[in-house]
This record gives C-alpha cells, sequence and structure tokens, in this order.
C-alpha cells in the first residue's frame, strides 16, 4: 500500500512511539474504577451486602463482580474487610446479646379516652438457650461440641484384634468360622 503522504505517516508513527501508545484491544470498556474498593466495603459493612447486592449496587451482574474480584486484589480485600466488619458489629453482637438476654427501650401507643397517649416502657428479652448453645459450641468446641472421641480397646486395654491376618488363605471354612467366633466371643 502506498501513502501519498508518507511523511506525514512516518511523523505519526515516531509520535506514536514516544507516547507509547497503547493499541485498543477492542472490547466493552471497562466499568470498573478504583473508588469503587472504598464503595464496596461501606456497602458490606453497613448493610450486610452479599455478592447479589453489590451487583444491583453497581449496575453490573453478580458474573462482573466475581471477575472483578478475581482481577483486582484491592476489590476483593474491601468486600472481605466490609462482610467481617458487618458480621463482627452485627451479627456476633446479636447473637451474644439473644445468649445472654437483653432490654431495650420502646415506645407504647395506645388510645385512651379518645386521646392518643405515648409510654415508654423497659422491655425485657431474657437469655435464650439455643443461641447460648451456638455461642459456646464455636468459642469452645473443645469443651461443647456435641460429638465427644471415644477410645476403643482390646480385652484387657489391649489392642483391638481383628479378623484380618488370623484368618489364612490356608485354613478351611469351618476353622476360619470357628476362629472368627472365637473373636467375636473375644476368645481368640
Amino acid at each position: 500500500m502506498e501513502y501519498t503522504h508518507s511523511w506525514l505517516f512516518k511523523e505519526v508513527v515516531d509520535v506514536a512511539k514516544k507516547k507509547k501508545v497503547k493499541k485498543n484491544k477492542g472490547g466493552r470498556p471497562v466499568k470498573y474504577k478504583a473508588s469503587f474498593n472504598e464503595s464496596a466495603q461501606n456497602v458490606c459493612t453497613v448493610f450486610g451486602a452479599d455478592d447479589n447486592k453489590l451487583a444491583e449496587f453497581f449496575k453490573v451482574t453478580q458474573r462482573t463482580i466475581d471477575r472483578w474480584k478475581n482481577k483486582y486484589l484491592e476489590f476483593c480485600l474491601s468486600i472481605k474487610t466490609g462482610k467481617d466488619i458487618y458480621d463482627t458489629n452485627k451479627v456476633e453482637v446479636s447473637l451474644l446479646e439473644r445468649a445472654n438476654g437483653y432490654e431495650h427501650e420502646e415506645e407504647k401507643v395506645f388510645c385512651h379516652n379518645g386521646e392518643i397517649v405515648t409510654h415508654k416502657q423497659i422491655k425485657h428479652y431474657p437469655p435464650e438457650v439455643t443461641a447460648a448453645i451456638f455461642w459456646l459450641k464455636n468459642r469452645h468446641p473443645d469443651r461443647w461440641r456435641d460429638i465427644k472421641a471415644m477410645e476403643l480397646t482390646g480385652k484387657g486395654g489391649g489392642p483391638i484384634r481383628t479378623i484380618e491376618g488370623i484368618i489364612t488363605k490356608d485354613m478351611t471354612e469351618k476353622e476360619a468360622e470357628k476362629v472368627y467366633l472365637d473373636v467375636m466371643r473375644g476368645d481368640g
């Protein structure tokens, strides 16, 4: 191909080389901005947002949120930090309150002799056993787990005898049956 203005073409190429202009890779422009990191953390911290809610917030698909988390480490860490703060500040505190019992002030509104009357009172919530058990199982699993470790021993505290190794291939069926019954009774 011949350029009629080759001097102009050469000049443009030289300028591009000096500026190291990146070629357009094509495709849709990236919506992600570094400012999204702080926004994502705030949405997770304040509202306890999951990835689906983040997608709604940023007006993208959940798949885009997943891509951003994989591609931008700071974005991923911001989300994790926000979710952790929410879990610690909201959920754990609420669970602990339920486990120990709590009280709060509430305002009752009712009608007395045709007039609306408000009355403040303290409402008490007793401890909830299920919340207490859940809290203890997670905080002290060694003391509060449902399954306890059990150690089994054989006769006289010795090792447990198994059929393997006692019954051999060269035994008759009758001999193998006798050994099996002896072991099962504890005589073997």
